[in-house]
């Protein structure tokens, strides 16, 4: 992926440095595995720089959790089915099918996650669903070609291109999802929450206000503290969740530190970048439906009459193909100025915070 691909090994990020024997990496690692103060300091510094470049979009939040509910869910699915045909192979369109699959095989956790107000869960939820979005938007226009000749519709693929910092972050997000103990830090999470809530009887004053102040969107400076406090419970061990915990904690530890930062990365393309992927996605869908539906229709027909209605096609493929140049651009573009950001962004991660303490 070159000079802009992002990093998003935890371990490196923290530790400024890939050298396994350097000594601030063994500190890292140690700090992680522990799940102590520190390593919550650094999850408070990978959340607080979420919170300063998040970019809501309703049309995702307000599915709360339900793949089936947001709006894009028909348009995705037809994409996917026309992608698999035109471009089997792809490398890319492979992690995105692993994506989709994991949104609709962890329904219940986001679902619940929405319910419980888990910004981790939240999070997660919102950027493999745009992830989803933008990557196929981004596959139709990278690896689609379509021409009009005499009365066909030709479409064929072509080599995909290198989509930087996109195709990378696609890639890890896929590895992170697909991977069996993922489902178990969803649930892990859930349970620690369900738990501190019973415990608390009926005060639900500190929720309340949570999601009063949270509407659509998903962080806001108290929810980065309530979820160090989730995280706190959690590698404390506390009250009835101790065997639970027990039993999963180096599980969930690894699904928490690979999926944070893919989270960070992710929000840095999103609020760096300007096409509006899913407008893009249907637009594109469309041009290529609309062209070889007509084309498709034209058998007896006046030579004049089809030959206009050819060139209009002509005219409509030609849209497609500026449309899906300026939205590479744009991706490519956004990648670059993403991945400098976070690069920017990492001695931030790394400050240590000592006002954290474990329950």
């Amino acid at each position: 992926m070159g000079e802009y691909g992002f990093l998003t090994d935890p371990i490196e990020i923290i530790s400024g440095t890939s050298n396994r024997t350097s000594p601030v990496y063994i500190e890292a690692v140690r700090d992680i595995e522990e799940g102590n103060s520190k390593a919550l300091g650094y999850i408070k510094n990978f959340m607080t720089s979420i919170d300063r470049i998040r970019v809501k979009d309703s049309r995702i939040s307000s599915s709360k959790g339900n793949i089936q509910k947001f709006s894009g869910y028909e348009n995705v699915k037809t994409s996917i089915a026309f992608l698999s045909k035109t471009i089997p192979g792809s490398i890319v369109l492979k992690n995105l099918v692993d994506i989709f699959r994991a949104l609709e095989g962890n329904q219940l956790q986001y679902t619940e996650g929405y319910s419980k107000r888990i910004s981790l869960i939240m999070l997660e939820y919102e950027a493999a669903v745009d992830m989803l979005v933008t990557g196929l938007s981004f596959t139709i226009a990278n690896s689609i070609d379509v021409q009009a000749a005499d009365a066909h519709v030709i479409m064929r693929g072509r080599p995909e291109g290198d989509g930087g910092a996109l195709t990378q972050t696609i890639a890890d997000m896929a590895r992170q999802l697909r991977d069996n103990n993922h489902k178990i830090y969803l649930d892990g999470l859930i349970k620690v929450k369900s738990d501190k809530s019973s415990s608390a009887g009926n005060d639900t004053t500190s929720n309340s206000v949570i999601d009063e102040d949270l509407k659509e969107s998903v962080m806001t400076e108290r929810v980065v503290a309530d979820t160090i406090d989730i995280l706190s419970a959690l590698y404390g061990g506390v009250s009835k969740i101790g065997s639970f915990v027990k039993n999963t904690l180096g599980t969930i530890k690894r699904s928490l530190f690979g999926i944070i930062p893919l989270i960070r990365s992710w929000m840095y393309l999103k609020y760096k970048r300007k096409a509006d992927t899913i407008l893009s996605l249907e637009q594109q869908m469309g041009f290529i439906r609309m062209n070889i539906e007509q084309l498709k229709n034209i058998k007896a027909m006046d030579p004049n009459k089809k030959q206009r209605i050819i060139k209009k096609q002509q005219a409509e493929i030609e849209r497609f193909r500026k449309k899906a140049e300026k939205l590479r651009a744009e991706l490519v573009d956004a990648s670059q100025v993403a991945t400098t950001s976070v690069k920017q962004d990492n001695p931030k991660i790394r400050e240590e915070k000592d006002d954290l303490e474990l329950d």
